[in-house]
């Protein structure tokens, strides 16, 4: 279980995928979360897209195009689901703290 806050001014989660489940409750502000519609779900660490791969299986992974990806716009109260292996990154659209 992880908690997430995202100051004023902060990062942007830029392109990756984890190596684990992600459901996200979104309890402040908003957020921009964008996604690609596929992945791999055998992966055995988190991984950043502008990363070297770290290993043979890092290096057969497929760096998609950033034109397919899905934006969900996460409000108060909303969720979203990304499994292992998905691309994604996630924009602070709001300040929140």
């Amino acid at each position: 279980v992880g908690v997430y806050f995202s100051a004023a001014g902060g990062v942007e989660a830029g392109w990756h995928y984890d190596n684990n489940h992600n459901i996200t409750i979104q309890l402040y502000g908003t957020k921009d979360w964008h996604t690609m519609p596929s992945g791999n779900p055998n992966v055995i660490s988190s991984r950043g897209m502008a990363d070297p791969p770290r290993n043979a299986h890092e290096q057969c992974d497929v760096v998609p195009s950033t034109a397919d990806a899905q934006c969900t716009r996460l409000t108060p109260g909303a969720a979203i689901y990304v499994p292992p292996g998905h691309w994604h990154r996630v924009a602070r659209v709001h300040n929140l703290f």
